[in-house]
């Protein structure tokens, strides 16, 4: 079901770069974010999109179950 899905951390000083158009969410308030409010984790279904590059802060790609992973620390509960 998640096969083809990538999942990307990202500082939220760099939403402005996001391309919802090509991501699963389509607006800002559908992110999750982290506990301080720094972050938040964008999903893409197949390929990387090219709005990607324009993302300094940008860590992945993530696996379905590297992120579910990853959002079980305190950063993100």
């Amino acid at each position: 079901m998640f096969e083809n899905r990538k999942y990307y951390i990202l500082n939220i000083l760099d939403k402005d770069h996001i391309n919802f158009s090509e991501t699963i969410h389509k607006e800002f308030d559908g992110l999750r974010k982290s506990k301080d409010g720094t972050k938040c984790i964008i999903k893409i279904e197949g390929s990387p999109k090219g709005f990607l590059n324009n993302i300094n802060s940008l860590e992945g790609p993530f696996s379905h179950s590297q992120i579910r992973s990853i959002i079980q620390n305190n950063e993100w509960q």
